[in-house]
Order: structure tokens, then C-alpha cells, then sequence
């Protein structure tokens, strides 16, 4: 039996009846989601057997709808030419980006966005508004929701940049 339908079987037996595979442009209620590789991890956690099983291949999304802003999900990724491919082909309007700078021992670089991605998107990305993500989450997250409003604020970028608290509501 292949992956996906391995998948699909499970989610069944949980509740779940529409079950696809994204890909370009699938279609779900008035919305097209388009799927976009990502890296979870750096070169070097990928290559290191140790980090390996949790890092790898992780995904991106962009959500497009008719008279709605384009809305781009960075997920578990790191900054490198996918990212950038997405935001200079799509040009959402609202991006997220998990972008907590992830810290392990022995191991230089982060498995998620680090903070001068957020730079990086910032002077993409003129006028969309970027939400920080993934912030408060883990022990090994570099970045907490104070700490970010800092690094925000210190960068001049609180015109366009959101560090949501935890379960607040943000609407466009």
C-alpha cells in the first residue's frame, strides 16, 4: 500500500472524510492551496544522521482566493531560494513565518527561521504584513514573544511585522 493511501486510510478511521494531496492550485472551498518544498533544517542537520530523522523535507502554502489577500505559510523551513522563489512568484499579502531561531547543542544554525530572515522578508515583501510564529513553543526556540517584540522593534519594523500573543485573534 503506498504512503498516501496508508495516510488516508488513517485519517479515515479518525473522522476525517476529505482527504487529498495537495499540490498546484488544489482547490477547497473557494480557495487554491498551493503546496511549496521547504527545508527543516540547515545543510548541516539534514547531513548529521543524529538530526536527520527530525529535520528534512518540510512544506510551504499559499492560499489564494478571489477578492482575498494571498496568504503565504512559511511552516518548519529555513530561509533559502524556495522561500524566495514563493514570495517573488505569489507576492502574498500576508505571510507567516516560524521564525523562532531553533538553538541545539553542537550544532551551528537553526532547523526553522532565524530573526535576520525576518529582515530578509521584510525588505522583500514591501508591503505585505508578516506574522512571527512558532514563538513560545519549544525549549530549544532561540525567541520568545518578548523577545521577538524586542528584535522587532529594535529593526524598525513594527509597521509591518505582527508577534502575536498567544490565542490572539488578528484580522486584516
Amino acid at each position: 500500500m503506498s504512503k498516501i493511501l496508508e495516510i488516508k486510510k488513517k485519517k479515515s478511521s479518525q473522522g476525517f472524510t476529505d482527504i487529498r494531496v495537495v499540490g498546484i492550485n488544489t482547490p477547497f472551498k473557494g480557495i487554491t492551496i498551493t503546496k511549496i518544498p521547504g527545508q527543516h533544517g540547515n545543510d548541516e542537520m539534514i547531513s548529521d544522521p543524529i538530526h536527520a530523522e527530525n529535520c528534512g523535507d518540510s512544506m510551504q502554502f499559499v492560499l489564494k482566493a478571489p477578492g482575498q489577500k494571498t496568504f503565504y505559510v512559511s511552516g518548519d523551513t529555513v530561509w533559502n531560494e524556495l522561500v524566495e522563489l514563493a514570495l517573488n512568484k505569489y507576492k502574498p499579502d500576508i505571510i507567516v513565518l516560524n521564525a523562532a531561531e531553533t538553538a541545539y547543542e553542537g550544532i551551528k544554525g537553526s532547523s526553522i527561521m532565524e530573526a535576520n530572515d525576518i529582515k530578509k522578508c521584510y525588505k522583500l515583501c514591501k508591503d505585505a504584513k508578516i506574522l512571527i510564529t512558532h514563538l513560545n513553543s519549544y525549549p530549544h526556540n532561540k525567541y520568545t514573544i518578548e523577545t521577538m517584540k524586542i528584535f522587532v522593534e529594535e529593526n524598525n519594523m513594527k509597521d509591518r511585522v505582527i508577534v502575536p500573543e498567544d490565542g490572539e485573534i488578528i484580522k486584516f
